[in-house]
């Protein structure tokens, strides 16, 4: 079982005399609001191991100690949100059902899960035993579901599109098991592509990196989760990965009810076109578009013949049009798809157009990383 990531972001400075609207100063009061709701996730995985030839000698006198295994467990965090159905009404006092999101890697396959609190209102943290309900496994999201004290409030999924780099940004975790511990900083990008199959629109944060913050929550000024921290660049400091808040409130729903989300595929990869290729392909500057630079061999694209070079420039879903201005739009375009939708794809080859139809696929999971990424 893989262990994981951490958390965020660094200092946040200002011109003298000129501080910013969304500058932190001191966090403590929101800290001490959002992280009863934010939990320290214990999983464990008994693995089978291979025995050695002395073990093998006394389990042919002892048949039943044959298959030995080993207990492995895994750190991470987690935190509580809002169910998307109606809960009834519970007592402060009394337990109730909640959901817990974190990441897959964190769970999956894991014999048990123990969620920790912190401390409530003076008392000691407990723990408290949880199931894993759901995964998203393109998107490395796991619903969990447990009885927490009532007293603890979800947190909310504010808006990850409304922040721009810079802005400042906050962090709770369980690093190396020492849990609720606070960082500090900014955003320092958005939207990054690193070139997984999973859902590739990273936030990018200025994250310190420690074993245990996995699935933890990275929080705006206003105490509102704007993504999921989940991996890092493993050769270089302060550059972590979080998955976008308005990303996680698109599969929720869907997790909830089916306990899994399709995501549906084109099997392309398109890049925004430079001069040279519209120059030598005579389109206009002012053509919005994208250029096909990779097909995945028997993928729904590559199946109705389209081929890398290839211009696209607008796209429609069962009948809704829009136009295809750069990457960013055939990635918002793909992500609204589900399988099974009809798609008319618009395109331009060597000066002739025209119109590929095709439905999407279920896109396959995967765990590949490209080379110096990791999972904590």
């Amino acid at each position: 079982m893989e262990r994981f990531l951490t958390v965020v972001l660094a200092t946040c400075v200002g011109f003298v005399g000129a501080a910013r609207a969304d500058t932190p100063g001191d966090l403590s009061v929101l800290v001490e609001k959002v992280s009863p709701a934010v939990v320290n996730i214990q999983a464990t995985q008994f693995v089978k191991t291979r025995a050695s030839f002395e073990t093998y000698l006394k389990q042919m006198s002892h048949p039943q100690k044959a298959g030995s295994s080993v207990r492995q467990s895994s750190l991470g965090t987690g935190f509580v949100v809002a169910s998307t159905r109606k809960t009834p009404n519970t007592p402060k006092e009394a337990l109730r059902p909640v959901l817990i999101l974190t990441n897959r890697h964190v769970v999956e396959d894991a014999a048990s899960i123990e969620i920790q609190t912190r401390t409530v209102r003076g008392s000691a943290p407990k723990t408290y035993p949880a199931q894993l309900v759901a995964i998203d496994a393109r998107m490395d999201l796991a619903v969990l579901r447990a009885q927490l004290p009532a007293e603890i409030e979800p947190l909310a999924l504010g808006d990850s599109d409304a922040l721009n780099p810079g802005s400042s940004v906050f962090a709770i975790g369980n690093p190396f098991g020492l849990g609720h511990t606070v960082t500090a900083g900014i955003l320092s990008a958005k939207d990054r592509t690193l070139g997984l199959s999973r859902a590739d629109r990273y936030l990018q944060t200025d994250a310190a990196i420690n074993f245990g913050n996995s699935g933890g929550p990275l929080f705006n000024v206003r105490g509102e989760v704007i993504g999921m921290n989940t991996l890092v660049r493993v050769d270089a400091q302060g550059i972590g990965f979080a998955i976008p808040a308005n990303q996680i409130k698109k599969s929720l729903p869907v997790l909830e009810t089916s306990g899994h989300v399709d995501h549906a595929w084109l099997g392309l990869v398109a890049e925004n076109s430079t001069t040279a290729y519209r120059n030598f392909f005579k389109i206009r500057a002012d053509t919005p578009g994208v250029v096909v630079t990779h097909l995945v061999k028997n993928g729904p694209a590559h199946k109705v013949g389209l081929e890398e070079g290839d211009f696209i420039y607008a796209a429609s879903a069962n009948g809704q049009a829009r136009s295809i201005a750069d990457a960013g739009a055939l990635r918002d375009f793909s992500d609204d798809l589900k399988p099974g939708d009809k798609v008319e794809l618009k395109v331009l080859r060597k000066e002739r157009e025209f119109l590929a139809k095709f439905e999407p696929a279920v896109v396959p999971p995967t765990d590949k990383l490209p080379d110096g990424y990791e999972f904590f």
